[in-house]
């Protein structure tokens, strides 16, 4: 799959289509699932030839009609289907309509069996061979619904998340995986196995800790689609470089517009209400709380924050007709965007996002200064200052300041084109009389770097940074 590129700049969604084409991107057609009763169905590809335990699922794989019994393991694999091709289909065709609810029970097999908790995800990301879910179901769900920030074409990215939720389902459900001579070639097979010692499963069990999950499911016998499988169009050719690149996100004129129209929609009222921020600022990470810096890092310091002693700061704080005040030093909160959109305000951020593909250091500090590029075009289209530079961790970090309402609207940004984000205490509130910065300034090439900048750090797929999100 690739996102459709008309559908991709033009709706900010993706939805995907074929690499070429010769590929009709179709949904699953889990209505299938009425042909046969359990125990007589098997999953088949898009020509009809049978599917067999642990083989990836694909475009237009579907039930069918199974000519001898399906049992053991070949029925786990073939009731995964049955759970796991839901989510695909609203991954690949449906993203910005998965609910907060959607995404929970689509994930409820994997956390039923302890496949989600912290450890067990850690040791499967963590593997060598980098197969298994590099990103939490969080940040997953972030990517489908906001693409443009978070790459532009996600599909592969999506694909490969797919790929490993089921994987890791099978380590627990197909438990000969691990020890049987037929799956040696399998390339999960070595993380199953530290999968199965973090879950403390012993040798040959196959443990029934999803079936409650798999009734959920089916209490309504799952979403309808066409038996056709509702086909979409061809997709066009595409350069797989471009596709791989992890481009990232740059407004276009459209969301210019837009981004102009609220500022001066927020300064013309006397009160604006640039609404609820309370879930989209001040660490909002999506439940990721990692030191992006890396372990051993050191935390921005209060020099940083540039937060005055308490008896500067009460001198210099005000108070507005509401009655609500306004401290330097303190954190930004809703009132204070509500009643003091204008105040002077500062977010201190390092952040971070994966580049697909790059292994070359040279190559991921290329990547690294264009991220800095594209956090210096949101800060300019928002007037913010600031600055965005490069850590030899592979972090870009910095500052934005300028009014209230847009360092809120630089931030939303920050978390929404990055994978993971961190930002202290900040945004937090600068005096009224502190003199703001108003130019941003940022690398432009790699170049700007001494050769080598990154030569002395891991890999891109073993990077401190990368481990700690």
């Amino acid at each position: 799959y690739v996102c459709d590129p008309d559908v991709l700049y033009s709706d900010y969604r993706c939805e995907c289509v074929g690499i070429n084409s010769t590929v009709y991107a179709r949904p699953h057609p889990m209505e299938t699932r009425d042909l046969a009763p359990d125990g007589r169905r098997h999953v088949v590809d898009e020509r009809g030839r049978p599917k067999k335990l642990p083989a990836p699922f694909r475009n237009g794989d579907k039930l069918a009609r199974a000519k001898h019994e399906v049992d053991s393991s070949e029925r786990n694999y073939v009731l995964a289907f049955e759970m796991f091709g839901v989510m695909r289909n609203a991954m690949f065709f449906r993203g910005p309509w998965i609910t907060d609810d959607d995404w929970r029970k689509w994930h409820s097999p994997l956390t039923d069996c302890g496949l989600d908790d912290d450890d067990v995800y850690e040791v499967s990301k963590s593997h060598s061979s980098k197969l298994g879910r590099q990103l939490n179901r969080t940040m997953v769900l972030r990517m489908i619904r906001f693409p443009m920030y978070n790459g532009g074409d996600v599909a592969a990215q999506m694909e490969h998340y797919a790929d490993a939720v089921l994987a890791d389902f099978l380590c627990v459900v197909a438990p000969e995986l691990v020890t049987d001579v037929t799956y040696q070639s399998w390339p999960h097979r070595s993380r199953c196995d530290v999968i199965r010692s973090a879950l403390s499963l012993s040798p040959g069990r196959a443990p029934d800790c999803w079936l409650d999950a798999y009734r959920r499911f089916y209490s309504d016998q799952g979403p309808a689609y066409e038996p056709s499988g509702g086909a979409t169009r061809p997709g066009g050719y595409w350069d797989e470089q471009a596709k791989r690149a992890g481009r990232g996100y740059q407004p276009t004129e459209r969301e210019r517009e837009v981004m102009a129209s609220q500022r001066d929609e927020a300064n013309a009222v006397e009160k604006p209400g640039p609404g609820d921020y309370s879930n989209e600022i001040s660490g909002m990470t999506d439940g990721v709380t990692g030191n992006v810096h890396g372990a051993g890092a050191t935390e921005p310091t209060e020099e940083d924050m540039t937060a005055a002693n308490e008896e500067t700061t009460r001198a210099m704080g005000a108070t507005n007709q509401d009655g609500v005040e306004a401290v330097p030093g303190q954190p930004l909160t809703d009132e204070i965007l509500s009643t003091a959109p204008g105040w002077p305000t500062r977010v201190l951020y390092s952040a971070w996002r994966q580049q697909p593909g790059v292994t070359d250091t040279h190559e991921l500090l290329g990547g690294l200064v264009k991220h800095c590029v594209e956090v210096k075009a949101a800060a300019d289209e928002l007037e913010l200052g600031g600055s965005c530079d490069v850590t030899p961790k592979g972090v870009v970090t910095g500052l934005a300041e300028g009014s209230a309402f847009n360092v809120a609207e630089m931030t939303k940004w920050i978390i929404k084109s990055f994978h993971a984000t961190e930002f202290g205490e900040s945004p937090t509130l600068l005096g009224p009389t502190h003199e703001l910065d108003t130019e941003f300034s940022s690398p432009t090439e790699a170049d700007d770097y001494p050769r080598g900048y990154l030569d002395d750090k891991d890999k891109p797929a073993t990077a401190e940074a990368k481990d700690e999100l």
